[in-house]
């Protein structure tokens, strides 16, 4: 009787089980956002122009990992973004933070993604995030040419 099949099997298994292996080490584990993530809900800044659009005046965050933005107050968005919720902790002032990708396409930026922070308030009624194409922020700072600031509607 050959043992070469009984090789092969263990041969099948010990790669299998590399393979998994490799994949926890390697592989960076993405958060699964819950049905009422504090992020989701209308965000308002009644002070951001309504020129720019890279400064909207209204987001509404979804639960299906987009994002709409809105020049003005208007009811129709302007662009729908897709996000996807990389990590999430709260501080020790109890304040929310997020680590996002967000893909942001067309001629402006091309298809690039973009590496976010986002920092939300102990109680949930300000939502402030610094976004890079880098690399993601270390910090939310207000004077990062990328930093946003919206408050719950």
């Amino acid at each position: 009787m050959s043992t070469r099949p009984t090789r092969i099997f263990s041969v099948s298994i010990s790669l299998i089980f590399f393979v998994f292996m490799a994949m926890n080490v390697f592989c960076e584990d993405v958060y699964v956002p819950t049905e009422n993530e504090e992020i989701y809900g209308t965000w308002i800044n009644p002070e951001y122009g309504t020129m720019e659009a890279l400064f909207s005046q209204k987001r509404i965050t979804n639960p299906d990992g987009t994002w709409e933005e809105y020049s003005g107050m208007a009811d129709i968005a302007y662009r729908t973004l897709k996000y996807t919720i990389i990590d999430k902790w709260t501080d020790s002032e109890g304040n929310i933070w997020y680590k996002l990708i967000t893909e942001y396409g067309g001629k402006t930026y091309g298809a690039k993604p973009f590496y976010e922070l986002h920092k939300i308030s102990n109680a949930k009624l300000t939502w402030e995030f610094v976004s890079s194409a880098e690399a993601y922020p270390t910090k939310i700072d207000p004077d990062h040419p990328m930093y946003f600031i919206y408050y719950r509607q």
